[in-house]
């Protein structure tokens, strides 16, 4: 996350090392990602409770394991559809 604007990286919920973003926070990631020229390797959703990450594999993607032409375009519309799931994301970029 070095890469990534301070006051973005703050609006996360840090659980174990792990950046956490609300949808809205993981595309302005996505963004700062494409500004800076950072590869995008994956996307991790989550449901986080009060003491609880419950990682969900179907709201995940892993651009190693399945790639696409823009990865970055691909997250944009990825997070999107999820929006309203109650997800929060881990945007996995090559730093």
């Amino acid at each position: 996350m070095k890469d990534i604007h301070p006051g973005l990286v703050a609006e996360a919920d840090l659980r174990g090392g792990t950046y956490w973003f609300a949808p809205e926070y993981a595309l302005a990631v996505v963004r700062e990602a494409v500004q800076h020229g950072l590869p995008l390797l994956g996307i991790e959703g989550a449901f986080l409770g009060a003491n609880s990450t419950q990682p969900s594999l179907e709201d995940s993607w892993d651009y190693g394991t399945h790639p696409v032409a823009d990865p970055h375009r691909h997250a944009f519309g990825f997070i999107q559809e999820r929006a309203r799931k109650g997800l929060h994301f881990e945007i996995v970029l090559a730093e």
